[in-house]
């Protein structure tokens, strides 16, 4: 019910006659129900968010995010694809519209796309083996795989948040304004 009035697929008065109750009603019951919330990723908010109000939009902090990605990434990194990714995250903060999102997202698959395999890259230690003696391994370029997994689980469902959901990341909800 709540999806389909957020998704401008029924309208208040139709969910109020399909469940034999007023305007009122509706309203109250949407009041009670948070539209997004904001919050730094921890697993277990995340989880019971998901859990108490299923279809919830969640977004991460801009600024936490952007924190994280430019801590690992360092002020001069060597490679290019570290430079480029620190480029792509430092523009988070100047995207203002959906289109400008949308230009940003393209260049961040693309730069995901160009750089796949040098992130995938990995480092075995010849002497040092697990308990089963396999050669233990890490992420040949660790802080930038991690920047890179950070970034791509703080970004939502890409197809979602293209359709409805990019004004979210982007400005302020108003409290004033009203759904009928």
């Amino acid at each position: 019910m709540f999806k389909n009035w957020l998704l401008g697929k029924r309208s208040v008065t139709e969910i109020s006659a399909q469940y034999n109750v007023t305007r009122q009603t509706i309203h109250e019951w949407f009041e009670q129900i948070p539209f997004a919330i904001v919050c730094d990723g921890q697993r277990g908010m995340i989880k019971a968010l998901k859990e108490r109000f299923p279809g919830l939009i969640i977004q991460r902090c801009q600024f936490h995010v952007m924190k994280y990605c430019l801590a690992k990434l360092i002020k001069k990194p060597e490679s290019v694809a570290a430079q480029e990714l620190r480029f792509l995250v430092l523009q988070i903060s100047q995207i203002k519209t959906k289109e400008q999102f949308k230009l940003w997202f393209q260049e961040y698959a693309y730069w995901r796309k160009t750089h796949q395999d040098f992130l995938k890259e990995k480092t075995y230690q010849t002497e040092n083996l697990t308990p089963t003696g396999k050669q233990k391994w890490h992420y040949t370029h660790g802080r930038l795989h991690a920047a890179h997994s950070h970034l791509k689980n703080a970004l939502p469902n890409t197809k979602l948040y293209l359709t409805r959901l990019s004004f979210l990341f982007l400005q302020p909800l108003s409290p004033t304004k009203t759904r009928s």
